[in-house]
């Protein structure tokens, strides 16, 4: 009878019990069914999209399908992790506590049986104390028996009412034996069952997981042309597909194996509960009286342990979900970026076509002129070159370049990358969030509570990734400005140079005249060859330039996956967490720079100011302690390199190409192609013109060095700068002239082709012919540095005062001549407005001097030195690399011997042009150019090379009087300078040689001759 109460007892407990433990364990394995359930079916409606997608969509459209479907997953991934955030234990322990209560509350506290002798019987083990109870136990349950035995025999006569013997009944406590075993026993057990449980939902997920991954690497091999359609779907059936099916059967098997696994435990717990109950009631029975504050101890620790190992699961479980989810929002950032670059590369081709369309009409338009340029007669040759010349400057210069060029504005090429680099940014931050970061990460293992630090990867996004992507992303535009600037330039040049190798044929054919037929209309037909050539050379340029911006573009997309990609690696975390650590060291410094820099801003100022003060006083001062002794710099005798060098002769320039030796004439401009702008002093010249518009006395004196391009200047200004052209006359002063007469005969000539006579007949002029602009050039032309020497030029003072309200006057007088005629007569004082010419940049001396060399078609080669091949590393560069460093050597040389004066800049490079082979130009090295001997010439030298500075040119004569010498003794002084190429003679008038115009200056300034 008690067995069977025990048995109805124990499958109460075991159907009510079971359903409160496997509660939360099932929800586990159910919940990552139905993620994984929901994740195939988006896997499912991705596949059918690229299946049944006809137009064999395999870059940009399946990347869109494939994200979207990233994004799906996310959602079912929220929804998964969302039951495993917090632990549901509080739950399933009430639930467990109400159902063992109801149970307990129904059954009674004891249950009464007869104690069998066979318990008094000493058990292997037992000890003496043990035994020795059993055995006064077993004496009094025979004394017990006796007095049943004794009443028996008394009764032996009368058998009908013999009564039979009772046996020794014990107590069996059912409540405490009950939460005993069932309740404390029953927990201990459940511990590993659980543990076991949840880990396996974490391993199955695990798999899941990284089959999932696996199909992105498949996905992103066809987006990188590395794998087809056809191999990634093979890959979903063969792969994919039994990977998530044999975790869904695993789950299943799982599920089917907790019930059975935990009536295994219930079956231990059975039995021990079945062996206590036959030795319940006596004294050796240790859980005879099952105290309560026992039990509960026993519990609290059993579900404490409960608490701690499932929670540790549920930790895994959130971490892998977290680590799952982080991907998944790294492979939407990483297929965004690869669909972003996709789509930048078609309208970058789109843009390219449009491009290369307008480019094509240069071609046409080149080759058109090659073949209409025949050789006939000189007239009918020149009548072709000129309307050639004509067309090239309506069309292709006026026309198709400039459409050429505004398509190439049009484009906004650097405009797309600035606009992809916001979009990639913008999807970038709003994924920037922080991620739980477990080194090694293994779904066994079960983690703390200390392993979810989530840590926030918004710096290292900031400052490594971002940092990187806009590092790289303005690297492209960078070079992307510098290449558009670089095919604007050639565009600028192709038009320059068909413009100017035709004009050049027909100033060829008016001085050779029949003669020179063949040769001109080969020489034109040349010209219109190289210029085909630089087109092909430009197409080459463009196209490589959107090459460059695909290439550096994909670099940066790829270095931007790169560096997210590594963000899903677990075995990265030190790295990851070190570069976390690092862009926050960044930040901190950048702060401290900020705050250092704003600090001691105004103290660097004070600091500058005043050293600049101490270093000048310091120089005045060293310069008049050097003075005073009479020291001056040494320098070398002047070299065999050099004499060469400065004497090239005219008739070795004259072997260049007639087209070549025109770009680099000393001489005014007569057109804006190779006009550089002087916005500074434009300005100032057009407020002077509009004063004396208004009526203002506006005479203006424009003074500058030698070669600074006063005279293309002011052509310039009223030839293109002014909307309304007022009629302008020149004149320009090659000569000195003394004398009143020559004044007004110049004038004469300048204005009507005739001389005036006297003073009248020229205001009669100006009073019938005004308004108009006089351009008085070189007014260092008329005085001589003697006495009486300044007359003429006051004279032409008084000529520009008394008719300043109907000539504009504008005069140019070299700066130190400037500068003396200030001091002497207050030059100055006579003009209400001066223009100081400024030197030009160096970079802006360099430009000129290219923009010249493209228009001539030839292409450009740099000589080295010995010098060259000594420095390191030179002869391991390429060819090209050598050119590049020969080059930059190059222009650095001539800015050190022309100071930025554009004229003398211009004949260095002529008179280092070796020789023009093959349509290249082949450059000297200036290494051997050493000009510092002009500071080691004689006394009455220096004087005399003040005096040719002063006035530019003069003859012996003129040069005797200055410096009160005889004729001779002038004319043995220039000869001895002239055969040492320090001076040049020209129609019987000697000049300092313009390569040497510098260096004398620098002399004349160490002798405070000149400031």
């Amino acid at each position: 009878m008690i067995s069977d109460t025990i048995k109805q007892h124990q499958d109460r407990l075991r159907k009510s019990i079971s359903v409160a433990l496997l509660k939360d364990i099932r929800a586990n394995y159910k919940s990552l069914n139905k993620c994984l359930e929901d994740y195939e079916q988006a896997c499912e409606s991705l596949i059918d999209a690229i299946r049944n997608d006809k137009s064999g969509a395999t870059g940009t459209k399946l990347l869109e399908k494939h994200i979207q479907q990233r994004k799906h997953v996310l959602e079912i991934l929220e929804r998964w992790i969302s039951k495993n955030e917090k632990s549901e234990l509080q739950d399933v322990f009430s639930d467990f506590d109400v159902r063992m209560q109801t149970i307990i509350d129904e059954m009674q506290p004891h249950w009464r049986v007869i104690q069998a002798g066979a318990r008094f019987n000493p058990q292997p083990g037992d000890k003496l104390i043990k035994k020795s109870i059993k055995a006064l136990k077993k004496g009094a349950y025979e004394l017990h028996l006796a007095f049943f035995r004794a009443g028996r025999l008394l009764r032996r006569k009368s058998p009908a009412n013999e009564k039979p013997i009772l046996e020794w009944r014990q107590k069996i406590p059912a409540k405490n034996l009950t939460l005993r075993y069932y309740e404390n026993k029953l927990l201990k057990q459940y511990i590993p069952f659980a543990d076991e449980a949840i880990k396996k939902v974490a391993m199955l997920a695990f798999d899941a997981w990284q089959a999932d991954d696996a199909l992105f690497r498949q996905l992103m091999l066809v987006m990188q042309a590395r794998g087809t359609k056809k191999v990634f779907l093979s890959h979903y059936e063969t792969n994919f597909l039994p990977a998530i099916h044999k975790v869904k059967s695993g789950i299943e098997t799982e599920l089917n194996a907790l019930r059975p696994a935990l009536m295994k435990i219930f079956d231990e717990i059975d039995l021990s509960f079945n062996e206590h109950c036959e030795v319940a009631g006596t004294m050796e029975s240790p859980g005879f009286l099952h105290p309560e504050i026992e039990r509960k101890i026993y519990r609290g620790r059993y579900r404490g342990k409960i608490t701690t190992i499932t929670g540790r699961r549920v930790n895994t479980l959130f971490a892998l979900a977290d680590d799952w989810k982080f991907n998944q929002d790294i492979y939407i950032l990483t297929g965004n970026a690869n669909i972003t670059n996709q789509l930048f590369k078609s309208s970058l081709n789109k843009r390219a076509e449009l491009v290369r369309k307008e480019l094509k009409r240069i071609q046409i338009f080149l080759e058109k002129t090659r073949d209409e340029i025949k050789g006939t007669d000189a007239g009918k040759l020149r009548e072709q070159l000129e309307q050639l010349k004509y067309n090239a400057g309506k069309n292709l210069y006026n026309i198709i370049i400039p459409n050429v060029k505004q398509t190439l504005e049009e484009q906004e090429f650097t405009g797309l990358i600035s606009n992809t680099e916001k979009d990639l940014i913008s999807a970038l931050s709003s994924k920037n969030r922080g991620r739980i970061l477990i080194k090694g990460f293994n779904p066994a293992r079960a983690f703390p509570d200390k392993a979810l630090k989530s840590i926030s990867l918004m710096q290292l996004i900031e400052f490594d990734i971002t940092g990187e992507l806009h590092k790289s992303f303005a690297k492209c535009r960078k070079q992307s400005i510098l290449e558009l600037e670089n095919i604007q330039g050639q565009l600028q040049d192709m038009g320059r140079m068909v413009l100017f190798n035709l004009e050049s044929a027909i100033m060829m054919l008016q001085k050779q005249a029949d003669a020179g037929t063949d040769e001109t209309a080969e020489q034109a037909k040349a010209g219109m060859t190289r210029g085909i050539d630089r087109y092909g050379d430009l197409l080459d340029g463009f196209n490589s330039f959107i090459n460059n911006m695909q290439h550096d573009f994909d670099t940066a997309i790829a270095g931007f996956n790169t560096a997210l990609l590594e963000l899903t690696d677990n075995a990265m975390v030190d790295k990851i967490r070190y570069r976390i650590i690092k862009a926050r060291a960044i930040n901190n410094r950048e702060r401290f720079v900020r705050l250092l820099k704003t600090r001691s801003q105004s103290a660097f100022r004070k600091g500058r100011n005043q050293f600049s003060v101490l270093q000048k006083d310091t120089k005045v001062r060293l310069k008049q302690i050097r003075d005073s002794l009479g020291i001056q710099q040494l320098s070398r005798e002047i070299s065999l390199e050099v004499t060469d060098f400065l004497a090239k002769d005219r008739e070795k320039l004259h072997k260049l190409p007639f087209v070549y030796r025109r770009l680099f004439l000393n001489e005014p401009l007569e057109d804006a192609a190779f006009y550089h702008p002087r916005k500074e002093e434009k300005n100032i010249l057009l407020k002077a013109y509009q004063k004396w518009a208004d009526g203002s006395f506006m005479a203006t004196l424009i003074y500058g060095e030698k070669g600074s391009g006063i005279s293309t200047f002011v052509y310039m200004f009223f030839e293109e700068m002014l909307e309304h052209k007022p009629q302008m006359h020149q004149l320009l002063l090659t000569k000195h002239i003394i004398t009143e007469k020559d004044l007004f005969a110049g004038l004469g000539q300048s204005l009507r082709g005739e001389a005036f006579s006297t003073i009248v007949e020229f205001e009669a002029y100006v009073h019938d012919n005004s308004p108009f602009v006089m351009f008085v050039d070189k007014l260092h032309m008329m005085f001589m540095r003697q006495p009486g020497g300044f007359q003429l030029m006051k004279r032409l003072f008084e000529i520009i005062s008394s008719t300043s309200r109907q000539v504009f006057w504008i005069c140019s007088c070299g700066l130190y001549a400037a500068e003396f005629l200030d001091k002497s007569i207050g030059l100055f004082g006579y003009f209400p407005q001066l223009i100081s010419m400024k030197s030009l940049e160096k970079e802006k001396v360099r430009n000129i001097i290219m923009i010249r060399h493209n228009a001539s078609g030839y292409r450009l080669h740099f000589l080295s030195s010995a010098a060259d091949h000594v420095l390191r590393g030179f002869s391991k560069k390429t060819e090209k690399e050598q050119q590049e460093v020969l080059k930059e050597k190059f222009f650095e040389q001539i800015n050190r011997l022309a100071r930025s004066n554009i004229s003398f800049a211009l004949q260095l490079w002529l008179h280092s042009t070796n020789k023009i082979e093959d349509n290249v130009v082949y450059l000297d090295s200036l290494d051997a150019l050493d000009l510092s001997f002009v500071h080691n010439l004689p006394e009455e030298v220096i004087f005399a090379l003040h005096a040719l500075v002063l006035h530019e040119v003069l003859d012996q004569m003129q040069l005797a009087q200055i410096m009160h010498i005889s004729t001779r003794q002038a004319y043995m002084m220039l000869m001895r300078l002239k055969d040492r190429g320090i001076v040049v003679q020209h129609n019987g008038m000697f000049s300092i040689h313009s390569l040497l115009y510098r260096e004398s200056l620098s002399l004349l300034q160490d002798k405070n001759l000149i400031h």
